[in-house]
């Protein structure tokens, strides 16, 4: 049957496989200025639109100028990271930052040195979102009117330790095993606590090294990131203060593509605790 020519055409929810929005000339000119040898980096350029308005089909429409019209004096590696597919991750960070590795990577080639050290700088990341502790699980009866219970470490061996005080001198022994046993909980979450501030320092420092050193003068590593306004607000904000905090390095560039109130939601959650004048469109 031929389409019937008083029919509207109705586009559909999925990105645009071909320019329907007029989209064209907006794609050319951030493409031309993402890889001209002029523009300086790093560079972060935001999208701006609720859901449902084109974003996506607008940066997937910058990739492939980028990709398919590369200039040779500045070749472009691009990284698509779709931030809603990593929501569930705990650290959604350091899911962004490894995308971002493995687009470095690509600049590297067989520098073995230096992809050794994107290999480390990668581990280090994972184990900086670890998370410190876990659970102590205290047996039925341990404490009075439970049937059991499970709590943070420090919080269950000191619950422990006041009801062995409580007890005198029967538990005395106990009380003294238990503050020695806090004592090096403690020692140990500080010194876990130590070593990752230290592995998210390293890891913008050396990146940041590596970046000049193998990407500035080789080309751009251009970082899409999508679909942030399908995470909850404060996991929004949680990605963009990792391109700030980590990825703000020179021969970077990211686009993001973000509805405004999201962002200004999450801040407003992220912060609600702090004494701050700072609001979610100032930021």
């Amino acid at each position: 049957m031929p389409p019937d020519p008083t029919l509207l055409s109705i586009l559909s929810d999925q990105p645009a496989d071909r320019d329907r929005l007029g989209f064209a000339p907006y794609a050319r000119t951030l493409a031309q200025i993402v890889s001209a040898e002029k523009t300086s980096t790093p560079l972060t350029i935001g999208i701006f639109g609720d859901w449902g308005r084109g974003k996506t089909s607008l940066m997937r429409m910058v990739q492939r100028e980028l990709e398919e019209d590369p200039d040779p004096e500045i070749p472009v590696r691009t990284v698509w990271f779709n931030a809603w597919l990593y929501s569930r991750e705990r650290a959604l960070w350091r899911a962004l930052i490894s995308r971002v590795i493995q687009g470095a990577r690509g600049f590297l080639g067989q520098n073995q040195e230096a992809l050794d050290t994107l290999t480390h700088l990668e581990s280090r990341i994972y184990g900086a979102a670890a998370p410190a502790g876990g659970h102590l699980v205290l047996p039925a009866g341990a404490l009075a009117g439970l049937e059991g219970a499970s709590l943070p470490p420090l919080m269950g061996l000191e619950l422990l330790r006041r009801q062995a005080q409580r007890a005198g001198d029967r538990a005395k022994d106990a009380a003294q095993k238990l503050d020695t046993l806090i004592a090096d909980v403690e020692q140990s979450e500080a010194r876990t606590r130590r070593d990752q501030i230290a592995a998210l320092d390293d890891f913008r420092r050396q990146f940041e090294k590596l970046s000049k050193d193998c990407i500035v003068d080789r080309g751009r590593l251009v970082v899409f990131v999508d679909d942030l306004d399908r995470c909850l607000p404060d996991r929004a904000v949680e990605v963009l203060e990792a391109v700030k905090l980590f990825l703000d390095v020179p021969g970077c560039v990211f686009l993001l593509g973000i509805a405004r109130e999201v962002i200004e939601e999450g801040i407003k959650v992220r912060y609600q605790d702090y004494e701050t004048t700072l609001d979610g469109a100032q930021y």
